[in-house]
């Protein structure tokens, strides 16, 4: 009820009209042009944006494992650790409190190294504690580790999050925000549907679900090699018209260098490298 109202008043109260960005071409059906429009954009992206390419590629495997992680997860602990509808509600508000404090996490990673990799860090981090939840938990005995488990993979799953739309942001190419945002978004759903269909392929063959959470496995790995071939995130932004990147010598003990990132009139806090 409380999200009906805020999305009625928000719909019919707070969004102004507008005129159309684009028309619908002629010869064009509205049901499909779309569809020809994201065929169009994601052939210009891996002919002109590589790093960008690999980078929604990436998007497309770890978002959709780490989106059935949370139903499988679920389904695992009811199975193998008999939870119940109580527990199973505690071990969701664990996921959602414990993602707030990845997001924090986040900025403070990109301190020791690129958003890039401080993303592979965290996607590794989701998979190290996948396998650990399947080799170490496998009875009542053990819900309190779960819940342990659960947190860490709340914290990964923020820090995941901010940091691949802080990634986002800053190699989108300047004029085109509003549609490969757009890509972004689509890249995390358009495989959605595989995670959930292996691991019920794998249960209906009776293989046992502690092996079928492992399968997710593949998925991340296969994002953080996409990523590696992302090459080096300096480049991907600098590489980008109307993208900015001032670079500063910091004296640290370190003797790290400091980026400061600006673009469209604003300014991102930069990272050590």
């Amino acid at each position: 009820t409380v999200t009906f109202v805020v999305w009625g008043y928000s719909w019919f109260k707070l969004l102004q009209p507008r005129q159309a960005m684009s028309v619908v071409p002629e010869g064009s059906r509205l049901l499909t042009v779309g569809f020809r429009k994201i065929y169009h954009t994601s052939i210009h992206i891996f002919n002109n944006h590589k790093p960008l390419a690999w980078f929604y590629t990436s998007i497309a495997f770890s978002d959709s494992a780490t989106q059935a992680l949370l139903i499988i997860g679920i389904a695992y602990s009811i199975e193998l650790l008999n939870f119940s509808a109580v527990e199973t509600g505690i071990t969701v508000f664990i996921l959602l409190v414990s993602s707030s404090v990845g997001c924090f996490v986040s900025p403070l990673s990109f301190r020791r190294m690129s958003p890039v990799r401080s993303n592979q860090l965290c996607i590794f981090l989701i998979a190290l504690t996948t396998t650990a939840v399947a080799l170490f938990i496998s009875n009542a005995s053990h819900k309190g580790l779960f819940y342990l488990f659960a947190a860490f993979w709340g914290t990964c799953g923020g820090w995941k999050y901010t940091t691949e739309r802080f990634i986002a942001v800053t190699i989108i190419p300047e004029g085109q925000d509003a549609e490969l945002m757009g890509m972004y978004l689509f890249s995390g759903q358009i495989l959605s549907w595989l995670p959930p269909l292996v691991f019920t392929a794998m249960n209906e063959a009776n293989i046992s679900i502690r092996i079928s959470m492992i399968s997710l496995l593949l998925f991340w790995l296969i994002a953080i090699i996409c990523l590696q071939c992302m090459g080096s995130y300096e480049c991907a932004v600098r590489g980008q018209p109307g993208a900015v990147v001032e670079v500063e010598t910091a004296e640290t003990n370190n003797s790290d260098e400091q980026y400061s990132m600006s673009r469209a009139g604003s300014s991102n806090e930069g990272y050590h490298s």
